[in-house]
């Protein structure tokens, strides 16, 4: 992906826009936004999550769970998976049930 590509959605992400959060956080994690690190990948998510993206909410859960650029949080984790899950998201239901059995009274 090109710098104007790029260029697009930051404009759109940073006018709000939970589509081009998406977008840029995912682009920031699987390396194409080379300017940016895991830690604005968390931000642009958790922006996106704000505006109710049941994807971005799975996305934080697992950042959470595994601490990839945030510190792991297993409460956040959890509190991310029941957003998404909420939302329908049915991979987000998968790991509340993983998380159910190896820690029980987080997901409480």
């Amino acid at each position: 992906m090109g710098a104007q590509q790029l260029s697009y959605y930051l404009r759109n992400a940073d006018l709000g826009e939970g589509w081009a959060q998406m977008v840029v956080a995912t682009m920031i994690l699987f390396g194409k936004a080379a300017d940016y690190d895991e830690k604005a990948a968390v931000r642009y998510f958790e922006a996106a999550s704000k505006n109710n993206w049941k994807q971005a909410d799975f996305a934080l859960g697992v950042l959470y769970e595994s601490g990839i650029g945030c510190r792991k949080d297993l409460k956040r984790a959890v509190s991310a998976y029941k957003r998404a899950a909420k939302r329908g998201h049915s991979a987000a239901e998968y790991h509340l049930s993983l998380l159910r059995d190896a820690a029980p009274k987080l997901t409480k």
